[in-house]
């Protein structure tokens, strides 16, 4: 073992440094002493220093220095000189302390079983676990020798109340950790300690980390409860500020064994000297955080990190089965099988392994095939799309020429002449007005002359709703106009009335931008061949020669 130097060495080499800042960095890196340079309004350039659990001292400069890059540098400059001045009689009092090895500091609670992994070692550690109250928590220090971050260290302890169990994991038979190990890393109820380093390898090689639920590493949570540090303190200074000593780990040449002894099958090969002394750095870490916990009588954030994410993992694993019990029970098979007495069903629990039932029942094959059929039919219809038709677009709307009207005349009224729309027509009605005369086929008809004699009605008479826009025929039109007026109309109020009630009927098929027909198409209608249709149909029963009234037989 490398004696201590004396203190006044020790203090000399740190103030050999040539800043404050780095004096202080060095004084508080010796003893494990946390500490923070910061500004306040009120007490300018400032540094806490953390000497202790509780013990944290307050240094204040009272150098106001501006806020630049050079302001901030001698700022950080004036407190770190001011803090070194005032601590340096605490740090020599502290390093003239007499050092105490590890060993000896948990001499009196180290179990007196170091056990090699195995079913019976790890028998006793579990029954150990169950014999734990809610007073004493559940947790385990662990730490590894031999590892070079190639994958699994050489040993890995595991430090419990009463046991210590040391494992070679490359000694398996598949070089693997064995199932026990494997289920303690596993289980989020049991804490597991470390005192990493900053790399986390040792964690890293048992396949965990430090935000892993129910891991806690010792560094973090002295930085929590003491303050940053310039690095990493160790076990042993983290022991010395929770326990008040001076504590030191001692000669760990002893654990060189481990480093080159990466093929051993059995911890008979390593010295007693070294598996004490891994044990002692597994059970050091377990006391020393639970002596931690204590003093602070809270768990480390985390810890708490940890708690939470392990409720997070229950609740998930809860609802998972549940999940899992509402897939294996068929509720819906279950409920189908008892509503069919008649059958005979065999079922067997759970319904996730249920095989096909056995239906006596001949006729049930013959209905499933039906159905299916109908399904397939059904789903054919679904598919078909109906083609839409265009409507084609009359060219009457367009330029108002009668012409465009005779491509909608309707195959049964082609082969009429119009000769036969004269004879026809009643006397009454062409010795009334002698204009009347100029309707004639054979001469075109003059637009301007039918608008000036021809009166639009205000309101054309409807016979109602969605009938109207069903074309029946001029027969059937007549009757419902007649109905609709009372029994008669003047014969020109007449013809307006059928006339716009064929065009109504057409303009249901043509798209809306052409629905819309001037008062003025419709007159001049009037007096081309849809007019003349439209007096052709008036039967001559329905006609007097005494006035010009068209009324219902």
């Amino acid at each position: 073992m490398v004696a201590p130097s004396a203190p006044a060495d020790r203090l000399r080499q740190i103030l050999d440094q040539p800043s404050s800042v780095a004096q202080l960095e060095r004084l508080c890196a010796a003893l494990g002493w946390g500490k923070e340079i910061s500004y306040e309004a009120d007490g300018g350039w400032l540094a806490v220093v953390t000497c202790g659990l509780g013990d944290s001292r307050r240094v204040e400069s009272n150098a106001h220095h501006p806020r630049t890059k050079k302001g901030e540098k001698a700022g950080r400059a004036a407190a770190a000189a001011q803090a070194v001045e005032e601590l340096l009689a605490l740090a020599a009092r502290e390093l003239a302390q007499k050092p105490v090895m590890l060993q000896d500091v948990f001499r009196e609670s180290f179990p007196k079983s170091i056990l090699e992994s195995g079913k019976d070692a790890w028998a006793r550690f579990w029954a150990q676990m169950e014999q734990l109250d809610a007073s004493s928590p559940r947790a385990v220090g662990v730490s590894t020798e031999g590892n070079d971050g190639s994958g699994l260290p050489v040993l890995v302890q595991v430090a419990a109340p009463g046991l210590v169990i040391l494992e070679l994991p490359r000694a398996s038979r598949n070089g693997e950790l064995l199932p026990d190990l494997k289920r303690l890393l596993a289980d989020e109820s049991i804490t597991k300690v470390f005192c990493d380093s900053a790399a986390q390898r040792d964690m890293r090689s048992l396949g965990l980390s430090h935000e892993s639920p129910g891991v806690v590493d010792l560094e973090l949570s002295a930085s929590e409860k003491l303050g940053k540090s310039s690095g990493l303190r160790g076990l042993a200074r983290i022991a010395s500020l929770v326990l008040g000593i001076r504590a030191e780990k001692g000669d760990s040449s002893v654990l060189d064994e481990f480093d080159k002894g990466g093929g051993a099958r059995s911890l008979s090969e390593f010295s007693s000297k070294a598996q004490d002394f891994a044990a002692m750095e597994a059970h050091g870490t377990l006391k020393t955080w639970e002596a931690l916990r204590l003093a602070t009588g809270a768990a480390p954030k985390q810890q708490k990190a940890g708690a939470k994410k392990l409720k997070k993992r229950k609740a998930s694993a809860i609802n998972a089965d549940v999940a899992k019990l509402d897939h294996d029970v068929d509720i819906k098979a279950i409920d189908a099988n008892v509503a069919k007495p008649d059958l005979d069903v065999e079922i067997k629990v759970p319904a996730k392994k249920l095989k096909k039932s056995k239906v006596k029942d001949k006729a049930v094959p013959e209905i499933e095939d039906e159905i299916l059929a109908l399904e397939e039919q059904l789903r054919a219809l679904g598919t078909e799309k109906p083609k839409a038709k265009k409507a084609k677009k009359p060219k009457a709307l367009e330029t108002g020429k009668p012409k465009a009207l005779e491509t909608e005349r309707p195959k049964a009224l082609e082969t009429e002449k119009p000769k036969a729309v004269e004879t026809e027509r009643p006397k009454a009605l062409e010795t009334e007005k002698p204009k009347a005369k100029k309707l004639k086929l054979k001469s075109k008809p003059q637009p301007g002359a039918a608008t000036a004699s021809i009166q639009q009605p205000k309101q054309l008479p409807s016979s109602g709703g969605e009938e109207r826009l069903k074309w029946k025929g001029w027969k059937n039109a007549l009757d419902d106009e007649l109905k609709a007026a009372g029994g008669s109309l003047p014969w020109k109020q007449l013809q307006a009335a059928l006339v716009a009630r064929r065009d109504a009927c057409r303009q249901a098929a043509l798209p809306a931008s052409m629905k819309k027909v001037a008062k003025k198409q419709v007159a001049l209608a009037c007096t081309n061949e849809l007019g003349l249709r439209a007096l052709a149909s008036v039967p001559e029963t329905y006609l007097s020669p005494h006035d010009n009234l068209v009324r219902l037989p």
